[in-house]
């Protein structure tokens, strides 16, 4: 088990699951042996964008707040920063991860021409795709295409574009991909789900400066009771649980950083001082913020 820490690079994650490879920007990493046991117990953060499509077995991951269970030829993508928890990995659990950066993608022309195509990388909350077996089969050429040359030794006079382009074709084929499932999904969902998902988007965004119930409630033209009732009878929580909890889980991440103060991380989290902040999270946690830090 890797020594508990806050922030991980992808590098630092995948020598957790035992693939030693070269730090690139895009990285593609092919995870071949069933691992058995899961090498992460603590949540972690990552600050790059993560594709993570599953060749066989199952998983259940936490990504911020959702809970998901991914199995063979899904997809999951998540955008920068996203909190990941492993919770479980099954005994024939192989994988697929590529990973990028934001300034990566700020440097590629072809998503700035087909903006509309990628605005899934906009999304602040993971995405799921489940594939049929003829696109699971096309995806995983991309990626093996991918990780050549982005590990290639030999010098190519025109490396840089190769892999530029065989991304941008990954991400047309996930973005084909992602548009039908969420145009299907899209149908099905009823106002009131609509409206759960869009404060989600919502709180996922604004959370840390933004702790009271009623600045979401003016976005989403409703009042504060009602979209406290509907959270809480579509979602199980009510909007302020969910505000909470989602500065709770990144006042955990930020308590694990090295070097990091209870102040600074009230500070961050836009608190009015240290010590409600401090109150906050005990009552959220049953623990206070200096002891779960030196825990």
């Amino acid at each position: 088990m890797m020594r508990q820490k806050s922030r991980l690079s992808i590098e630092e994650v995948m020598k957790s699951f035992g693939e030693h490879s070269k730090a690139n920007d895009p990285n593609v990493y092919i995870q071949q042996d069933r691992l058995g046991h899961n090498p992460i117990h603590h949540p972690f953060g990552l600050d790059h964008y993560a594709i993570i499509i599953i060749s066989s077995g199952e998983c259940t991951v936490r990504v911020n707040l959702e809970t998901f269970t991914l199995g063979r030829d899904q997809v999951l993508i998540s955008p920068p920063n996203c909190i990941f928890h492993f919770l479980s990995i099954d005994d024939n659990l192989t994988f697929k991860i590529i990973s990028f950066s934001s300034n990566y993608v700020d440097r590629m022309e072809v998503y700035r021409n087909h903006a509309d195509q990628f605005k899934f990388l906009a999304f602040k909350n993971p995405s799921i795709i489940s594939m049929d077996e003829m696109q699971a089969a096309g995806i995983a050429q991309i990626v093996g295409m991918l990780k050549r040359h982005t590990e290639a030794e030999h010098v190519h006079p025109f490396k840089t574009e190769i892999v530029l382009h065989t991304l941008a074709i990954l991400t047309f084929e996930i973005a084909a991909a992602l548009k039908a499932q969420l145009n299907i999904q899209s149908h099905q969902l009823s106002r009131k789900e609509d409206l759960v998902r869009r404060f989600l988007e919502l709180a996922q965004q604004h959370f840390k400066s933004e702790h009271k119930i009623g600045f979401y409630a003016e976005k989403l033209a409703v009042t504060a009771n009602y979209l406290a009732k509907l959270t809480k009878s579509e979602s199980g929580r009510s909007a302020t649980e969910i505000i909470e909890d989602m500065l709770v889980l990144e006042a955990n991440i930020l308590l694990r950083q090295p070097g990091t103060s209870v102040s600074q991380v009230a500070d961050s989290l836009l608190f009015t001082d240290q010590f409600t902040f401090s109150r906050f999270f005990k009552r959220k946690t049953g623990q206070n913020p200096s002891a779960y830090k030196n825990s």
